[in-house]
């Protein structure tokens, strides 16, 4: 059974399997900005695999980011790994010294010696009635945390700092009062605590955490509910944006982005102003490729091509356009272009599995099922975990090897393959009725209708 590509690429792209042009739009800077917050986000959830995957690819950007070099220390200190977590505060020592990122990582390493590490002495142990308010604080600063979108924890750390300051004061009257510029920053630090818990701002962050979890309509519902008492809020916006991006509604997509894109004016974090961009130029990255899919699909090839030569030339080697251009090549006759279009995909992404289908395809029409399979080997061999993070497309793979492994009479490993396959699709009916006729070839008609 044929993978669908636009199934195919929206799925692969949005669970992060393949790479997208979601960062084609911006700097490097910029880049950073939405790795580190993605990283963050991952780190708040206990997802420490993830985050580091993201983190290293900061380091390639910016070897010496001193958030990155903090939550690397981080992941290596909770993973047991003092020796790499004191490697980490090495090189943040010599490219940040006294940077809040080295003095908090010299203090998770060496509580007791933190002030020899660094420029500036350690913290004092505060006295209890200050335990006390920054219990009641840390709340507070969490909340905000999670509503930031960049990652800035020396902004935060001054944020707990005043609080703690003002709550300390409360309880000493007899001590000089604050000056007039302070109380104005601590009536702008209580305005912003008291809006980032407020029941819209946590419905906000609810309905967002919905779209991570796949919650769509639920997350949509919330929004709305939202947007009318925020409707210049955003990131309420961008996350309408989000969900009907994951719907391939990419008209309505890059209307939400742009609507939160003429907001950047009136924010603080020019990094926002790029997230939106981003997130437009990807949902027009999209669109064309389903274009191209339905022209291609409409067997009007001259059409799709020119749609899918026009993004290659914003976007040159993107593997899933491709991977498209092959299809689109091996439809009108041309398996050596078609060819060596998947191939090209391939070698700028190994584990792209829309090259790999049409690949495989085109192997076993041109009669060369012994090539065919021992790709199939090949990607099973090197990218497991790739296609381990996707069950569906997975499972997709799986069919296709076990029409190879039928065609090459290799009865047994057809089997395993869709027996597999049904595992990790269950909800597909062509493995199923594959597998079933499979057995009834084989006078097996039991398993046959246990499988059914």
């Amino acid at each position: 059974m044929p993978l669908n590509l636009r199934v195919l690429s929206a799925t692969l792209a949005l669970c992060g399997i393949i790479t997208t042009p979601l960062y084609a739009a911006t700097s490097d800077a910029n880049t950073t900005g939405i790795l580190l917050s993605g990283a963050q986000k991952w780190m708040n959830r206990d997802r420490a695999d993830l985050a580091d995957n993201l983190l290293q690819k900061v380091l390639l950007i910016e070897p010496n980011s001193p958030q990155a070099l903090l939550m690397l220390g981080k992941i290596s200190l909770k993973n047991g790994k003092q020796d790499e977590a004191q490697r980490y505060l090495h090189t943040l020592q010599q490219t940040a010294p006294g940077s809040p990122q080295t003095r908090e990582l010299a203090n998770a390493l060496h509580p007791a010696g933190a002030g020899m590490l660094t420029s500036k002495p350690a913290t004092p142990e505060p006295a209890r009635g200050e335990q006390r308010v920054r219990r009641a604080v840390t709340p507070q600063v969490v909340a905000l945390e999670e509503t930031t979108p960049q990652v800035r924890p020396a902004k935060h750390k001054h944020k707990t700092r005043r609080v703690t300051e003002k709550a300390l004061t409360a309880e000493k009257p007899d001590e000089q009062p604050v000056k007039s510029d302070d109380k104005a920053s601590d009536q702008a630090t209580g305005n912003a605590e008291s809006a980032a818990l407020s029941p819209d701002i946590i419905a906000r962050t609810d309905a967002l955490d919905a779209i991570d979890d796949g919650k769509l309509e639920q997350a949509e519902t919330s929004l709305r509910d939202i947007l009318t008492r925020r409707p210049k809020d955003p990131e309420v916006l961008g996350g309408l944006g989000l969900i009907k991006l994951k719907q391939g509604k990419h008209d309505e997509a890059i209307n939400w982005f742009e609507q939160a894109l003429a907001l950047a004016p009136n924010q603080s974090d020019i990094g926002l102003s790029a997230k939106w961009r981003s997130l437009i130029s990807t949902a027009k990255f999209w669109k064309g490729l389903h274009e191209a899919d339905d022209l291609l699909a409409a067997n009007r090839l001259p059409e799709a091509e020119q749609v899918v030569r026009n993004i290659l030339v914003l976007q040159p080697d993107e593997p899933i356009a491709l991977a498209l251009l092959g299809n689109i090549k091996s439809a009108g006759g041309d398996d050596t272009e078609a060819e060596r279009l998947y191939r090209q995909a391939l070698a700028k992404e190994g584990y792209n599995v829309a090259a790999i289908s049409g690949l495989l395809k085109l192997l076993a029409r041109t009669g060369r099922r012994d090539e065919a399979l021992a790709l199939v080997e090949q990607v099973n061999r090197d990218y497991a975990d790739e296609l381990n993070k996707n069950p569906v497309i997975h499972a997709g793979l799986l069919r296709e090897e076990a029409d190879l492994y039928l065609s090459a009479q290799r009865t047994s490993h057809a089997i395993e393959a869709l027996e597999q396959s049904i595992q990790l699709d269950p909800k597909n009916p062509w493995a199923r009725f594959s597998l079933a006729k499979l057995y009834y070839s084989l006078n097996l008609p039991p398993l046959a209708r246990r499988v059914m």
